[in-house]
């Protein structure tokens, strides 16, 4: 019986397949070179290429060296210790892609608190067995006969055209940081006693906000790295007391300050750090909120502390915010513009009860945010 190491050597000068329709992939065999070159240089597109790198943070050296070195150039030795470099290189390479239906995964509710974090949406052991229809831990076996290999080919086809997505970078632009204030205030009278409390009030904090944030982006253009939109509401009661006739003190009355910072009133839309060479598919979502703190939720759902935007726009859950198609060469930038208006916000006051006599300052720090998925397949000829 002829074995895969009886094959020694090898000449590939003509036939190259472009793509995976050159080839009759329900039938593949080891003995015919143009299958593995055919899953060479589709890694090698999707991996390489400027289509991983730089959101995908590896050493593109490494990669280059590797195919260099197996690029199946003329006279080139085929042995089963290539095959078996080639193999892994292509199963280990695929928990580096999105899947981007495993986004409610990603980001849940569980017991009043948020968990989130992007390493969930990468495959998984049961989603990358069943990717490439087995076992992908099943060890490679050397000395088998020819047949024994097809089931590999075809699964590292497999593994390469489900590697699409990849983490997109996005930036929040269109509308500047500011803030806005309303102070209350306490008159004293004759007497030095306080009266004449008036509140300050959201209405006015958020009304100043428009035009500061306007100017701010007007003047400095300056972006939201990571495209984390921040909304703090704060809240500042102040306890007054006058004294009376027998020297005792008394509550005279309370006034509050109210102050708003952030992103807000104007308009607002995403954009990507970098351009893609590429014409491909942009999927963007909206997480509730976000946070850089390792000791903190992403978000949280309780009657205490409440940190998402409302309507239909935001809401407290994750969703698919827009899909859109990039074109080569150029910026995404998306289509869809948005605002945050006082309606969205929920204000402290609903939340927090005052305690007497004691000076507090309640915040509801919101972050919403939003990221990309970008595939990489676009324009590839290894679809």
């Amino acid at each position: 019986m002829i074995r895969l190491n009886n094959i020694q050597r090898f000449t590939l000068n003509e036939d190259y397949p472009q793509s995976w329709d050159d080839l009759d992939w329900n039938n593949p065999t080891i003995t015919d070179p143009r299958y593995l070159y055919s899953i060479y240089r589709a890694i090698h597109e999707r991996i390489a290429q400027d289509r991983v790198i730089p959101t995908y943070k590896a050493d593109p050296m490494c990669f280059y060296t590797i195919f260099d070195a197996h690029g199946f150039k003329n006279d080139v030795a085929f042995t089963y210790r290539y095959f078996e470099i080639l193999y892994s290189l292509v199963i280990t390479t695929l928990p580096i892609f999105y899947n981007d239906a495993a986004i409610e995964r990603a980001w849940k509710f569980e017991d009043g608190k948020g968990v989130g974090t992007p390493e969930l949406m990468q495959y998984n052991d049961a989603e990358m067995s069943n990717i490439i229809g087995y076992d992908y831990r099943e060890i490679l076996q050397p000395f088998q006969p020819f047949g024994y290999y097809q089931k590999y080919l075809i699964g590292m086809k497999k593994a390469i055209q489900a590697m699409k997505w990849i983490y997109y970078p996005l930036l929040l632009a269109g509308n500047g940081y500011s803030n806005g204030y309303s102070y209350g205030y306490a008159e004293r009278d004759e007497n030095d006693n306080w009266g004449n409390f008036r509140d300050g009030s959201w209405t006015e904090a958020y009304g100043k906000m428009g035009k500061f944030c306007a100017d701010t982006w007007e003047r400095r253009k300056s972006v939201a790295p990571d495209a984390v939109g921040t909304v703090i509401t704060t809240q500042r009661r102040n306890w007054l007391y006058n004294t009376d006739s027998d020297g005792d003190k008394y509550l005279a009355g309370t006034y509050d300050n109210f102050a708003i910072n952030g992103r807000l009133v104007n308009e607002m839309w995403l954009e990507s750090h970098f351009a893609w060479p590429y014409a491909t598919t942009v999927k963007v979502f909206y997480v509730p909120t976000y946070t850089g703190r390792a000791d903190t939720t992403i978000f949280q759902d309780n009657s205490i502390y409440r940190t998402y935007l409302k309507g239909a726009d935001f809401g407290n859950k994750i969703k698919l915010w827009s899909e859109e198609q990039t074109e080569p060469h150029k910026r995404f930038r998306s289509s869809r513009k948005f605002s945050i208006t006082w309606e969205n916000i929920e204000p402290p006051t609903s939340n927090f009860a005052f305690k007497e006599n004691e000076m507090e300052v309640y915040n509801n720090n919101i972050y919403p945010h939003w990221f990309g998925i970008l595939d990489i397949s676009g324009g590839c000829k290894f679809q």
